[in-house]
C-alpha cells in the first residue's frame, strides 16, 4: 500500500490531470493493487490474523471498477500529450541521393529520405497519385493468412517491390506501371509474406571504411553482363534468390541458376520449423541472411545459423553458428550446423536461437 501510495503521490506530482501520462503510470501499479486486494485474506490467514474479508473484497471490487472506468476512457477522445516548445530541425539533404536501396533505405538504416520539401509543413498536402495491384492474393495454403509486410525499394525512378509470395515486381515510380514482373511463388504453410528486398550495383563504388578488417571482399563482375545491378529475395521456404533489376531474370551466376539453397546443411528442417522472413542484408559486396526457428515445436531443431554469401556467385563466404566453439566453422562434406535442443517436454538446457535483424 505505502508503494501504491507514494506512485500515485508521484504520478500526479509529475503530470497533473493530463490522462494519457496518468494512465500510463498508474495503470499497470493498480492491476496489482487489486491482486494484493484479492490475495489479503488469505496472507492474513496463513500468518495467524484476522483475514479480514468484507474491507479487502470490497477495497478490491472498487479497484477492479476503477480500472474498468480507466480502460473504458482510453476510447474517448482526450488532450494530446504536449510535444517539445522548441521543433525538431527538418532532416538533411546531404547524406547521398533520395534513393531507398536497402530496408532501412541505407545500409546504415538512416530510415528518413532527404526530401526537405515534404515535411510537417507540406505533408498534408500530399495526394495518391497512382495505385497498382499486384494480382497476388495473401492466401497461404495452410490456412493461416498471409500478408503484405514488405517496404519497398527505389532506385532512380524505378520502384521494386515484393509480394506475399515472394514475387518481384518493378514498378515507374511516376506512371505506376509495372515494367516486370519475377514469379518466384514461395509457399508455405505459416508465415507466407515478403518484408522486403536486398539491392547490389556492381558499377557503384564500394563503401570506404576505416578498419581494413570490415572492407568488402573484391568481386569478380563483368560489368557489361547481365546482373550489374540485382535484386536479392529470401523466401520462407528457404531459398536465396538474385533477380536482375534491369530485367527481371534470375542471375543465372548465382548459386544454382539464380539461386541458393538455405536449408542445406540444416538437416531435417520442414516447412515451417525453419523460416526467412526478413529482407536479406547487404553489407558491402556480401549479402547476409539469418533465420526464424519456429517455437515449442519439438526438441530437436534446425540450427538459427547466420550466413553470409558472395553477392555475385552466391558462394558461401561465411557462417555464424552460435552453438558452435568456433562459431564461424565451415561445413565440411555431409556436415551439418549445430542443431538446436531446448526446455520444451522436460530437457534441462536452452540455448539461444540467433535471427538476423530486422524482424
Amino acid at each position: 500500500m505505502i508503494f501504491y501510495i507514494t506512485t500515485v503521490l508521484w504520478a500526479f506530482g509529475e503530470t497533473g490531470i493530463d490522462f494519457w501520462p496518468l494512465i500510463s503510470r498508474l495503470f499497470v501499479p493498480s492491476v496489482f493493487l487489486l491482486v494484493f486486494f484479492a490475495l489479503l485474506p488469505y496472507l492474513r490467514q496463513i500468518s495467524g490474523k484476522t483475514p479480514l474479508r468484507g474491507p479487502s473484497y470490497g477495497l478490491c471490487f472498487l479497484t477492479c471498477i476503477g480500472l474498468i472506468g480507466a480502460f473504458a476512457e482510453m476510447f474517448i477522445p482526450h488532450a494530446p500529450v504536449a510535444g517539445p516548445t522548441q521543433e525538431a530541425p527538418l532532416a538533411s539533404t546531404k547524406d547521398g541521393t533520395g534513393d531507398w536501396s536497402a530496408y532501412g533505405r541505407t545500409a546504415t538504416g538512416t530510415r528518413f529520405a532527404p526530401f526537405s520539401e515534404i515535411n510537417r509543413n507540406t505533408i498534408s498536402r500530399l495526394h495518391q497519385v497512382w495505385t497498382i495491384h499486384t494480382g497476388d492474393i495473401p492466401i497461404s495454403p495452410g490456412g493461416n493468412g498471409a500478408e503484405d509486410q514488405e517496404t519497398p525499394l527505389q532506385i532512380g525512378n524505378t520502384l521494386f517491390l515484393c509480394t506475399p509470395h515472394n514475387n518481384v515486381i518493378a514498378v515507374d515510380a511516376d506512371s505506376g506501371g509495372k515494367r516486370w514482373e519475377a514469379h518466384v511463388n514461395s509457399q508455405s504453410k505459416i508465415w507466407q509474406r515478403c518484408r522486403g528486398l536486398g539491392y547490389f550495383d556492381a558499377s557503384a563504388p564500394l563503401p570506404v571504411t576505416t578498419n581494413a578488417l570490415s572492407a568488402p571482399e573484391p568481386i569478380s563482375h563483368d560489368p557489361t553482363a547481365p546482373c550489374d545491378k540485382r535484386l536479392f529475395t529470401n523466401t520462407p521456404d528457404g531459398r536465396l534468390i538474385a533477380i536482375d533489376a534491369q530485367t527481371g531474370e534470375y542471375c543465372q551466376e548465382f548459386g544454382t541458376n539464380g539461386t541458393v539453397n538455405l536449408l542445406e546443411g540444416l538437416g531435417n528442417a520442414p516447412d515451417p520449423q525453419y523460416q526467412v522472413t526478413s529482407p536479406p542484408t547487404v553489407a558491402g559486396t556480401t549479402v547476409i541472411v539469418g533465420g526464424r526457428i519456429a517455437d515449442n515445436v519439438k526438441t530437436d531443431m534446425p540450427g538459427g545459423v547466420i550466413r553470409g554469401y558472395d553477392v555475385i556467385t552466391g558462394a558461401l563466404r561465411w557462417a555464424f553458428d552460435a552453438r558452435n566453439p568456433d562459431p564461424n566453422h565451415k561445413l565440411t562434406e555431409g556436415e551439418r550446423w549445430t542443431r538446436l535442443f531446448g526446455q520444451f517436454l522436460g530437457l534441462n538446457k536452452l540455448y539461444p536461437v540467433v535471427v538476423m535483424p530486422p524482424f
